[in-house]
């Protein structure tokens, strides 16, 4: 029946690209289907396309349909499933695109008249390695084309000797990501051009790690001993809960549950689907939109209303890969983009070609906007 199914999932793609105001009996048609609601009406393109019409209560159509699939696991299997539509959906409906009234400054590294480089690749990429307290190094060999890199208690428990708690670093370069388990059950997700210093166990009245980069954790539960993270001066400390970390923009984003951030002498308390921000001796908080650093830690590249610059740049970390905009005008495009990073650099690169709003090709290890 996978046949039927995709029929009706084309049709309803054609009606959404058509971009014209949607019929009551096509809406009717695509609300009543539950098999289709769950490849596209729950993605807010859908409800986007058909806010404007009143007659009919979509929201409450799609709410009861979230009710109907509740649960973490369902949720996350759904998510799974809904990303390759989201992601068509976005070229035809979702990805709103305007330029910014700003003028770009180009890399004086790279003096190329109306060129600009975004992100530079590493010219010696490298493995994942992890490298214990003695100067000890372990390179973690992974498929080229795997994103993240699963690494388990195993890998570290390699390179233990008699001590009985060492100090381990994770190094993880650009081109890489890894979610490694802790030695408590938590998960830390490292971004590319990372680091992790963390302990072989947790035996203190803390579960400290530091980061240099950027890393989403989802912490296992101990009300007696606080998961501190420290970060470039940064320390944010829970019982048990999900957020994200930057030590590069001296950013934390929590998910859910509560953290404690303190720098330089200030504290703030988060509450889920905040984010606080230290920058020039002050601190600032907002509530923000988890969904990318969710789809981070599900093996996502995801942004929405975000500029061309920061999408490029992120996705030539990813797969190290030197970006250089040759179009400088579209570096502060803003557009809404999705892509697997299992599938690679020419995944990501198709899907930006489909937007049609500016050309990326690969030429060596370099990705070129025009």
């Amino acid at each position: 029946m996978q046949q039927d199914k995709d029929i009706r999932l084309e049709k309803a793609l054609d009606i959404i690209e058509a971009g014209t105001q949607i019929s009551e009996e096509q809406l009717q048609e695509l609300l009543s289907d539950d098999a289709l609601l769950g490849d596209v009406a729950l993605a807010n393109e859908l409800r986007a396309a058909v806010r404007a019409q009143g007659a009919v209560d979509v929201e409450a159509r799609l709410e009861k349909f979230h009710q109907s699939a509740s649960g973490d696991s369902k949720r996350t299997s759904l998510m799974r499933r809904l990303i390759p539509v989201l992601a068509i959906a976005a070229v035809f409906i979702g990805a709103i695109v305007m330029l910014l009234p700003r003028s770009s400054t180009p890399n004086t590294q790279h003096p190329t008249p109306n060129t600009t480089e975004v992100f530079t690749a590493d010219a010696t990429p490298a493995e994942l390695t992890l490298t214990d307290q003695n100067g000890k190094t372990l390179a973690l060999k992974t498929p080229a084309d795997h994103q993240p890199a699963p690494i388990s208690i195993d890998d570290y428990c390699k390179m233990l000797s008699q001590a009985e708690t060492e100090r381990m670093t994770l190094d993880v370069p650009y081109g890489k990501s890894a979610d490694i388990i802790l030695p408590d059950g938590s998960i830390a997700y490292l971004h590319p051009g990372s680091r992790l210093r963390f302990p072989t166990d947790f035996s203190g009245q803390q579960r400290i790690v530091i980061l240099e980069g950027e890393a989403y954790f989802k912490v296992k539960h101990d009300s007696s001993r606080p998961f501190v993270v420290m970060a470039d001066g940064m320390q944010t400390t829970v019982l048990g809960t999900e957020f994200h970390v930057s030590s590069q923009s001296h950013e934390v984003v929590l998910v859910t549950g509560s953290v404690r951030v303190s720098n330089e002498g200030q504290q703030v308390m988060l509450r889920p689907h905040q984010q606080c921000s230290f920058a020039n001796g002050g601190c600032s908080t907002a509530d923000v939109d988890v969904t990318p650093y969710e789809m981070w830690r599900d093996g996502y590249l995801y942004f929405d209303n975000v500029e061309l610059r920061t999408i490029l740049e992120a996705i030539g970390q990813n797969f190290n890969m030197t970006v250089e905009f040759r179009n400088t005008d579209a570096l502060h495009y803003k557009m809404r983009f999705i892509s697997e990073r299992n599938k690679g650099p020419q995944a990501a690169i198709d899907m930006m070609n489909r937007m049609k709003k500016v050309s990326v090709r690969q030429e060596g290890n370099r990705l070129i906007v025009e």
